[in-house]
């Protein structure tokens, strides 16, 4: 890990917004980076409520987000 972001508010909604706008002005140059992941965590539904468990995360949203991620290279 090279860099960890935290964002504090009064709710979760906020917390959210404000790490999404990190992740947003984030820059990294000279190595791979899991950015498109972590926004696209963010906006997960699942995620959003606060009802993701490790198992979601590497099972049903990691296949949507490569499906995802392949059909917008391809």
């Amino acid at each position: 890990m090279v860099v960890k972001l935290i964002a504090y508010a009064d709710t979760r909604d906020e917390a959210f917004a404000k790490l999404r706008e990190a992740l947003a002005e984030f820059e990294m140059d000279g190595i791979a980076s899991n950015q498109a992941f972590l926004s696209a965590l963010l906006d997960d539904p699942v995620v959003m409520r606060g009802e993701a468990t490790t198992n979601y995360i590497m099972t049903t949203f990691l296949l949507e987000f490569q499906q995802q991620h392949v059909q917008e290279v391809s």
